[in-house]
Formats: C-alpha cells, structure tokens, sequence
C-alpha cells in the first residue's frame, strides 16, 4: 500500500454511523448505516455485549468500526438514541430503556425503580424480603404479614389481597 492508502484506511477505521435498517432475525443482529457523505454500510454485524440485547429504533448512532480500514469488514459499537437515552444519572447509576419511555434504573442509595405499563413475573418462586410493602405507592395500603394482629386487635389469618404470609 502507498502512503496515500495507508492514510486513507487508517481515516476510515473508525466513524459514526446513522441506523437505517436493522435485520435481527439471525443469530446475530445485522444493520445497514449511513456514514460519512451519505455512505450506506450494508448489513454489517452489530456487537453487543454479552446478557443484552435490543433494537434500537431507526435514527440511532453508534460507532463504525472497520477492521484494517476495510468497509467490508465493518462491525458496529455503541448504538445510542438520544431521544430515548435516560438522562440525569448520576456518577455510579445505571438505566435500561427502552424506545416507549419504559426503564429500569438502579440509583445511588440502594434504590431500584422499574417503569412499566404491564409487569409480567415468570418464576417457580417468588420471594419478597421486606419489612415495609406499600400497595399504590408510598402511603398507600400498607401489607400485612400473615399473624400479626390488626388495629382492633384481631389476629390476621385471611389470605386477603393486601395480606402476605412471612417466610
């Protein structure tokens, strides 16, 4: 290679790419995107890491990375969407979102808070450890341990809504 080729695959090694098509019916997830003056990079494999995965809405970016500065080589890194980023974490927080505005965020303090429109629990067990359950919210109806005794003195044995029996 000339010196001239040489700059030319090194200049082209890494870039930003605009999502335009994803195909990820396979075993891995492919994706067309459009790079620098209009170039379109045609169904190059999008890394992800181990344990996660998603497809991210069109109009995405992420980093085109290209292996010996060969386009046909292209792999795709770090596909963000600004519009449905989280925002205003803070240093140690961390966020999984998706394109409807439904997140999980695990927050400084020990909290966890999930935002869904349906949660959907599939297990052989469940086990909640906790010592204050609200129903509704804070503030909300307060759970009962199976065996306590209520404000008028009666011993709790129902399996009521509201009631959960302690392991």
């Amino acid at each position: 290679m000339s010196y001239w080729a040489d700059a030319d695959a090194a200049r082209i090694m890494i870039s930003r790419g605009e999502v335009i098509e994803v195909n990820d019916g396979g075993g891995m997830q492919l994706m067309s995107v459009r790079g620098y003056a209009d170039e379109v990079i045609k169904m190059a494999h999008r890394v992800q890491p181990f344990g996660f995965t998603s497809n991210p809405p069109l109009g995405s970016h992420g980093v085109v990375m290209s292996a010996g500065g060969r386009r046909d080589q292209a792999f795709i890194i770090g596909i963000e969407n600004e519009a449905a980023r989280q925002k205003g974490l803070k240093p140690g927080e961390q966020a999984i979102y998706d394109g409807e505005g439904q997140f999980l965020k695990m927050l400084n303090g020990r909290k966890t808070v999930i935002s869904v429109g349906e949660l959907t629990i599939v297990a052989d067990k469940v086990v909640v450890e906790s010592g204050d359950i609200n129903l509704g919210g804070l503030g909300g109806k307060p759970v009962a341990v199976q065996g306590t005794v209520d404000s008028a003195g009666h011993q709790l044995v129902s399996a009521f809504c509201s009631t959960v029996k302690a392991v």
